[in-house]
């Protein structure tokens, strides 16, 4: 028994450190894939298209419960967000659910214990459920930008950045040099350019 007690006084520091370091290390690493996740979301284009590749993998569930979370977050009215907190609760959580997500049941527990107990419901209620959807969205972004269809948006919006980027340098050179200009013909041919 001393032995044990002896060992795990020794021994635990130095696992807390491994831990604690390898935990860093790994969240630090699911941040910026999370970062990439959110461009996505904020990205009609994009997101229509991971969408699509979600639908065809069968792992909707992961990108319609991000889709609702950030709903629910919005939210200001305490009546509206309770409800639409059940919604996504039966929808996402219960075992009965078509998009039941691929959670531990001691989160769904605590969430289902949230949502009955209280009235003033915190935009943060899903965000342990969501980091695990987030996971899962990370494998399947792993695999879609790796497709034809993502290849095709990201070479168009290249394309788009590029000419957003080079418009105000030409415009700012067609002001300039319209207004050197004598006449509107001038100008027309500057636009010609």
């Amino acid at each position: 028994m001393r032995y044990i007690l002896i060992t795990l006084l020794v021994i635990s520091p130095l696992s807390i450190t491994i831990f604690f370091f390898l935990k860093n290390k790994f969240f630090k690493k699911k941040t910026e894939e999370y970062k990439k996740l959110d461009i996505i979301f904020d990205n009609e284009e994009y997101k229509l298209s991971f969408e699509k590749f979600c639908e065809e993998e069968y792992s909707i569930e992961n990108f319609s419960f991000r889709v609702d979370v950030l709903k629910f977050k919005k939210l200001l009215n305490q009546k509206s967000k309770k409800e639409f907190a059940q919604e996504i609760f039966k929808k996402y959580l219960t075992e009965e659910s078509l998009l039941e997500l691929n959670t531990n049941s001691i989160k769904k527990e605590i969430v289902k214990n949230e949502i009955e107990s209280n009235l003033n419901l915190k935009s943060d209620l899903f965000d342990s459920i969501l980091v695990d959807a987030n996971i899962n969205l990370s494998d399947t972004y792993s695999r879609w930008i790796t497709t034809e269809d993502f290849q095709i948006i990201k070479q168009q919006r290249v394309i788009v950045d590029s000419v957003l980027v080079e418009f105000p340098k030409r415009y700012k050179t067609l002001i300039v040099k319209s207004s050197f200009s004598e006449s509107i013909d001038d100008v027309n041919l500057l636009k010609a350019d």
